[in-house]
């Protein structure tokens, strides 16, 4: 029961900072340094606590990286009211790289998906997919790594949009976003 219990308050308190992270870069003001940082040791400690205990819950560590995703997200492609900081810049594309190494190693070399049922995806594991091919479309950065990444992400969008329907909306935002970076 202490092991369910100790997951279920990881899960709200990753859920708590991806609140906190989607509120700060929906603002229209630029996220108080401090702040930004917090949030980034935060979810990186628990990252590290999520991969430490006996059997790591996927799910959790997913959702957690999708809040990475979503704060460092934000500054390789700042909104217009936000005056670009290139050494925030370079930090958040080294961790959308960092992340894109670790899916590449789990998803794609080792094959973590291919043993799973997609009935049982939680909405975020959609939102991840989406998530980390957003990310790539805006660094710029293609690797042969990144490209199979994507591939594999958008795959598992297909096959999930049949339990959500969000991974089809997800697909044609992804559709989109990729013509408009070609102009």
């Amino acid at each position: 029961m202490t092991g369910h219990m100790s997951k279920f308050a990881l899960l709200c308190q990753a859920a708590r900072l991806l609140g906190q992270d989607l509120h700060a870069i929906s603002s229209d003001s630029a996220v108080d340094d401090d702040n930004w940082m917090q949030l980034d040791r935060t979810l990186r400690s628990m990252l590290a606590a999520s991969l430490k205990v006996g059997v790591p819950d996927n799910d959790q560590i997913t959702f957690i990286y999708s809040a990475l995703l979503a704060l460092h997200t934000s500054w390789i492609h700042p909104n217009g009211g936000v005056v670009p900081d290139t050494n925030r810049t370079q930090h958040s594309k080294d961790v959308v790289q960092q992340i894109t190494e670790k899916i590449s190693v789990n998803l794609v070399e080792n094959q973590c998906l291919f043993n799973r049922n997609f009935e049982n995806m939680p909405p975020w594991g959609v939102l991840f997919a989406y998530r980390i091919c957003v990310a790539h479309l805006l660094s710029g950065r293609e690797t042969p790594k990144s490209f199979t990444v994507v591939k594999t992400m958008k795959e598992t969008l297909l096959e999930t949009d049949a339990r959500w329907n969000a991974a089809g909306a997800y697909l044609q935002l992804l559709e989109a976003q990729e013509i408009i970076n070609k102009f």
